[in-house]
């Protein structure tokens, strides 16, 4: 699993359109999470999102529909 610092990284250079899920998925927790779901640990929610494998199109509807599901994913 690529680490959350990595992820976002490599998000930035390229561009978040260009990013693989990973990427995608640490953008999406760098800057929208907190905003939609309150005090939640974006590195924490990107981990859980990773182990549970969920895709950036999971993970962006999960976010879009259910902000405590995404909330869970920092206690995994």
């Amino acid at each position: 699993m690529i680490s959350y610092e990595d992820a976002l990284a490599e998000a930035r250079r390229g561009g978040s359109a260009h990013a693989d899920d990973a990427g995608q998925i640490a953008g999406l927790c760098e800057s929208a999470v907190q905003a939609v779901c309150g005090a939640v640990s974006p590195k924490l929610v990107y981990e859980g999102a990773m182990k549970k494998g969920l895709s950036a199109k999971e993970f962006g509807r999960l976010l879009g529909c259910d902000p405590r599901a995404v909330e869970a994913l920092q206690w995994l």
